[in-house]
C-alpha cells in the first residue's frame, strides 16, 4: 500500500514538474490522498472521522494550509506527521461530508487532489456512491494480495528462482498488470 502511495507521489512530482509554465512559475496545489480514501472515510458513522492527506504546491499554500483549515469548525485537529511534514493527519467532526470537505480544501486554495493515484481538478471531483467505493477496494484489495505475494516470493532467493523456472512470475506479472490495467479502466469510467 505504502508502495502506491510513493508512486502516486512520483506521479504528483512528474505531474506538478510539466504544469509548472516558465512565463507564470505556476505550481498547482494539489493534496494527495491515500488508497480507498477519503470517501470510505466520509462514508462511516465514526464518531471522528480520520484522514491522511499530503500536501504539494507553491509556499504560501503549504505554510498556510494547516491554519487555514484548522480554523473550520468541522476540524477537530490537523496534525502535521513526525516523518514527513508534507503529510497532515486530518481529524475531522462526524457531519463532515464529502461537500463540506471539497469546499474546505476549495477554500484553503487546492486547486486538484489525486484520488486513487489519478490527479483531478477539484472542481471536478464528485462523491462516489457505495458501489464504487466497494468496487475501488476490491480493485485495490486485489492488487495488495498480488504485491503481497510477489513480496513474499522476492525475500526468499530460492522461491524466487523456483518462480521464475516454473514460469509463475511471468504469469504473476500479467495478472498484476491486469489488476492495475482493471482498476485504471474502472476509474477512467466513473471520473468521466
Amino acid at each position: 500500500m505504502r508502495k502506491y502511495f510513493v508512486l502516486s507521489v512520483f506521479y504528483l512530482f512528474a505531474f506538478i514538474s510539466m504544469s509548472y509554465s516558465q512565463e507564470t512559475k505556476k505550481v498547482y496545489n494539489t493534496i494527495v490522498f491515500e488508497k480507498n480514501m477519503p470517501h470510505s472515510v466520509l462514508n462511516s458513522n465514526s464518531p471522528q472521522k480520520d484522514l491522511k492527506i499530503e500536501i504539494f504546491g507553491d509556499k504560501n499554500f503549504k505554510e498556510n494550509f494547516s491554519s487555514t483549515i484548522s480554523k473550520n469548525s468541522l476540524v477537530i485537529s490537523c496534525i502535521p506527521d513526525q516523518k514527513n511534514l508534507q503529510t497532515l493527519n486530518l481529524s475531522l467532526s462526524p457531519e463532515t461530508n464529502f461537500d463540506n470537505l471539497k469546499l474546505l480544501l476549495i477554500e484553503c486554495g487546492t486547486e486538484y487532489v489525486s484520488i486513487e493515484d489519478t490527479i483531478i481538478p477539484i472542481k471536478n471531483w464528485y462523491e462516489f456512491n457505495n458501489d464504487q467505493i466497494r468496487k475501488l477496494w476490491e480493485l485495490n484489495f486485489t492488487i495488495t494480495n498480488i504485491e503481497a505475494k510477489r513480496k513474499w516470493v522476492m525475500q526468499n532467493p530460492a522461491q524466487f528462482e523456483k518462480a521464475k523456472q516454473n514460469g509463475w512470475w511471468d504469469d504473476n506479472t500479467k495478472l498484476l498488470n491486469e489488476a492495475i490495467n482493471n482498476k485504471k479502466v474502472y476509474l477512467r469510467q466513473i471520473l468521466k
